[in-house]
């Protein structure tokens, strides 16, 4: 690989350098944890970088036999620690807090980076609340991928200041649009683990198997009781069929011949490895969704390697779901990295439905997917049902190539194309 990705948190990461709060840096495995503090943290900063990988076993029965002849060591308030996959030695958090309380102005920065979010959580929760500030790295986004220059549009409709400038959007990404389309295909198929770039159609479906492998022989394997290993890669292999789709934990349950408290735990456990993601609806008047969540994959090409589809869909619903999940992951990203956005759905009980409800500070824009290449402009029955029930600041509806802008009960309704949402993040 001659070019370093370019990674969308890095800039959020330099915000907190010269800050004393430790970065708890938090991913999927093979998603860049290392690459990003061994390659690019070097190019934001100066300062000497020392490293720990607490996979390696002499290294974690170092610091086990003894913690504090360890820590000694930790007292260059010049250096930058990392500590990769610090969940594995319950101790370090403890010895951490200790040393920021004691003089956090003076001691070094340093960085965790792990690769389970529920043990993560807890450590953080039980030690180092208020003294960590903490980041999410996804796979490559469709930007970094393709190292391209973003253009975040959505900032521009969440801003709520004016109109967006539809026309022109359209007009700069003309001349590229054949090799967008190109790229934007292979990507909601092959997704966006980083070490893809440099390999062949067969070895990438390899690659994703053997990733996938990886977390659930080393991760899920500690995580749930040997009975249920099994159960836990056939629910995700369920899931992976059901992108979009609202789940319900009882039929879950009796589909699995599993009772429901373990299909919750097994779920959670699949989102704290940073699998799949729950989505919530909204919910605010009678005869609307209350609970039931929808599922999506954090990365399309886990997903698509899930269930052996090594090709597009040709069918539109199951094409459709796919970019519905792309759509999501950019929205996630965005929120991570960008602007905060609480990212709900909406259906009510006649079957009147929106994707997804943006709420930033109470203020609401409903985006609906409709990947087809005949299109104009027009919602649905359940969009405008939402709007007029809600008052959605702006709509948008993702489509397959066309742009446009209209108004629709007083809302700014925007028309974009669902590879535009790969420059946002």
């Amino acid at each position: 690989m001659n070019e370093i990705y370019k990674r969308s948190v890095i800039n959020n990461i330099e915000k907190w350098l010269d800050r004393p709060e430790i970065i708890v840096i938090t991913g999927s495995r093979q998603v860049g944890k290392t690459f990003l503090t061994r390659k690019i943290l070097p190019t934001i900063t100066k300062r000497p970088i020392k490293y720990f990988n607490f996979e390696d076993l002499e290294l974690r029965s170092l610091f086990q036999e003894n913690p504090k002849g360890f820590m000694v060591n930790i007292e260059n308030g010049e250096n930058i620690y990392v500590f990769d996959e610090f969940q594995k030695v319950p101790k370090l958090t403890s010895f951490l807090k200790v040393l920021y309380d004691q003089d956090k102005d003076h001691m070094p920065k340093i960085f965790l980076t792990g690769s389970s979010s529920l043990e993560i959580q807890k450590k953080i929760s039980q030690s180092l609340v208020g003294q960590s500030i903490a980041f999410n790295l996804f796979s490559l986004s469709f930007l970094e991928k393709y190292f391209l220059e973003t253009t975040d549009f959505l900032g521009e409709i969440l801003s709520f200041q004016k109109v967006l400038d539809i026309e022109k959007m359209q007009q700069e990404i003309f001349f590229e649009k054949s090799d967008l389309t190109r790229k934007f295909d292979e990507y909601i198929l092959q997704g966006g683990y980083p070490e893809l770039g440099e390999l062949a159609d067969e070895q990438t479906w390899q690659k994703l198997k053997s990733i996938a492998e990886l977390i659930l022989e080393k991760d899920l394997r500690g995580l749930v009781k040997d009975e249920h290993l099994f159960s836990a890669k056939k629910l995700l292999e369920i899931l992976a069929y059901r992108i979009g789709n609202i789940i319900s934990f009882e039929n879950l349950a009796a589909e699995m011949q599993l009772n429901i408290r373990t299909v919750r735990n097994l779920i959670a456990i699949l989102e704290g490895l940073f699998f799949i993601e729950l989505v919530y609806p909204k919910a605010n008047f009678a005869h609307e969704y209350k609970k039931a969540p929808k599922v999506y994959f954090n990365d399309l090409g886990m997903r698509n390697e899930m269930i052996r589809m090594h090709k597009l869909p040709v069918d539109r619903s199951q094409l459709g779901a796919v970019v519905e999940n792309f759509i999501f992951a950019q929205l996630k990203r965005y929120s991570a990295y960008k602007k905060n956005i609480k990212i709900n759905y909406w259906q009510n009980y006649n079957k009147n439905e929106v994707d997804f409800i943006l709420d930033i500070e109470g203020k609401i824009v409903s985006v609906e997917v409709k990947y087809q290449k005949s299109q104009k402009d027009r919602l649905t029955a359940g969009v405008l049902n939402f709007i007029k029930k809600y008052h959605s600041e702006a709509h948008i509806t993702v489509t397959f190539d066309y742009f446009g802008i209209s108004k629709m009960e007083g809302c700014t309704v925007y028309f974009i194309p669902a590879y535009m949402f790969g420059f946002i993040v």
